[in-house]
């Protein structure tokens, strides 16, 4: 039984924070297993023989990642995000003053990178800025992949904490690297049978 009253509208939000995670979750696992220097190098002959389609894939999977962090932190109040979960249990006034503060300080400790991501969101990918190109804009940017990473798992980890908070029960996080990984070795497979041959 929840101890809390809370609104349907702050459980919608919890399960859309989820839906964006689970999607960036994917998308980071895709990109990363492409990215990743082991991967590359058993995998570069068959990236470089469909270099289009994996050239496109990791972008897309990257733009898409960058894309729907930024949407988590954001502060406007018509989106969905952690402040708008945070602001309506303020209004549900259920959770207590310290659980709000400790989230509060949860979603500031993430300003740094998600301001980082911002810059290639809104000067890259959701628009684009004419005072520089693409290199000086991830110059500008200086967002490491770990730091991408440790955003993510941040944010899965807040998303669990308020979970817990309003007795939502846990939520699966499941990776795509075995697929991808699953997709590549088939590649390989057929591309040394097609040599052989």
């Amino acid at each position: 039984m929840n101890k809390y009253s809370l609104s349907p509208e702050s459980i919608r939000l919890l399960k859309q924070i989820y839906s964006t995670l689970l999607l960036a979750q994917l998308n980071h696992d895709i990109w990363w297993f492409y990215k990743e220097h082991n991967n590359r190098n058993k995998y570069l002959k068959i990236l470089n023989r469909h270099l289009h389609f994996f050239s496109t894939s990791i972008g897309a999977h990257f733009t898409t990642l960058v894309v729907l962090l930024y949407r988590l932190y954001e502060k406007r109040k018509d989106t969905i995000n952690f402040c708008s979960l945070l602001n309506q249990l303020r209004a549900d006034n259920q959770i207590d003053a310290a659980q709000i503060e400790s989230a509060t300080q949860q979603i500031a400790n993430s300003t740094q990178t998600w301001k980082k991501l911002g810059i290639l969101r809104n000067e890259l990918f959701a628009h684009l800025t004419k005072e520089y190109g693409p290199e000086d804009i991830f110059k500008k940017a200086n967002l490491a992949p770990e730091e991408i990473k440790l955003f993510l798992d941040n944010a899965i980890k807040l998303h669990g904490w308020f979970s817990h908070l309003m007795e939502q029960g846990e939520h699966l996080y499941l990776g795509a690297e075995k697929h991808i990984k699953d997709v590549l070795e088939i590649l390989f497979v057929e591309s040394k049978s097609e040599s052989i041959e």
